[in-house]
């Protein structure tokens, strides 16, 4: 198996505040395929899993315009020019659910799925405390839950979560979480 090889041209098309790119490949059997990705190439997102001083996880309940239903999230989105991604972090749990973080654990960067182009910083952070307001964009409709480690868990079994790729890599933590008081 070998990698298929990047050929010209690359569109990049502006949708609302998303990028769509276009990018065409050379086949290993010599023919082209071109396939449309979402999110700019260099995009960075960061999102965390938080948990209060008495283990409860804090989910952004929202709509979800792919799926057109109601699901939970890990506050996150992308991180801003000349932001380190636990500064996003930090900044998108406060402005998404008005808590602020304390430790913070990164827990690794992923891709998120073989059609979209960016990477996605992940990080566990304990002891959050709810000390401001939500801070939303003017067409972001957030709820706060908060759900017990197992709630939180059983949802990204069950398709009620968006982030599942962070529940995993958070898992063996928040499973530890859980024996030391958080069922």
């Amino acid at each position: 198996m070998r990698p298929w090889k990047r050929i010209d041209p690359t569109i990049v098309t502006k949708i609302d505040y998303q990028d769509m790119v276009v990018k065409t490949f050379k086949t290993p059997d010599g023919k082209t395929a071109t396939r449309a990705i979402f999110l700019a190439e260099s995009k960075k997102a960061a999102g965390v899993i938080a948990i209060t001083k008495d283990y409860k996880v804090i989910v952004a309940r929202q709509f979800r315009p792919g799926p057109e239903k109601i699901m939970d999230e890990i506050p996150g989105g992308y991180v801003e020019e000349n932001e380190e991604p636990e500064q996003a972090a930090r900044r998108e749990l406060m402005e998404e659910t008005g808590y602020t973080a304390g430790e913070m654990t990164f827990l690794g960067e992923f891709g998120r799925d073989a059609y979209m182009n960016g990477r996605w910083h992940y990080y566990l952070a304990k002891d959050c405390m709810k000390s401001n307001k939500q801070q939303l964009d003017h067409d972001e409709f957030v709820t706060i839950e908060l759900l017990s480690i197992q709630e939180f868990i059983d949802g990204a079994k069950n398709d009620h979560m968006t982030d599942m790729a962070a529940v995993l890599v958070a898992y063996d933590q928040l499973k530890e979480l859980e024996k030391g008081g958080g069922r």
